[in-house]
């Protein structure tokens, strides 16, 4: 509900871009059909949104009030007040924050899997632009198929769709096994 966001904004002292207000009013996180992203210069490495968090009662690990901040993420406690216009809104399938830059409008991934202490600029090499806006963001999510049309030529994309039927048969073929 609006007055929801607006009090964690206060709360909070940041203000969080309109569309991404507008989501949190109609959704308030949670899944998306469509969860799959490229990265901006790395085409071969893919990910997709793992979890969208919300600002409701539930698990605090799934709740964008208790850890909107990124120094409460990867032992980056060192850099509390150094990226406080980052505003954590989500995770990635491995791991990786989904950030919003709240200075910009920008949304962009960090790659948290990290060991050891980091410096500043480990930091901030490893902050990925993904889109302008959590608009843009959000309609250039992909579903399975269209991942698959991107990434696979047409010839591969049939060889990959028949041996998925070909696993889909067999793993049928184990279950019925199992069965008896």
């Amino acid at each position: 509900d609006p007055a929801s966001v607006d009090e964690f904004q206060k709360l909070n002292s940041i203000k969080l871009p309109d569309d991404y207000v507008d989501y949190l009013v109609k959704y308030n996180g949670g899944l998306f059909r469509k969860s799959i992203f490229l990265r901006p210069g790395k085409p071969e490495v893919d990910t997709s949104v793992h979890i969208m968090y919300g600002l409701h009662e539930g698990p605090d690990g799934m709740t964008t009030d208790q850890i909107f901040k990124l120094s409460k993420h990867s032992d980056l406690s060192d850099f509390e007040n150094e990226f406080e216009h980052l505003f954590v809104f989500g995770q990635g399938e491995g791991g990786e924050n989904l950030l919003l830059n709240l200075e910009t409008g920008c949304v962009c991934l960090f790659d948290s899997n990290f060991s050891g202490s980091l410096r500043k600029a480990q930091v901030v090499a490893n902050i990925i632009i993904l889109a302008n806006s959590f608009t843009e963001f959000v309609t250039g999510l992909q579903n399975f198929d269209e991942y698959l049309s991107c990434k696979l030529a047409p010839t591969e994309r049939v060889a990959f769709e028949k041996r998925l039927e070909e696993l889909g048969r067999q793993f049928d073929d184990e279950a019925e096994d199992y069965k008896e």
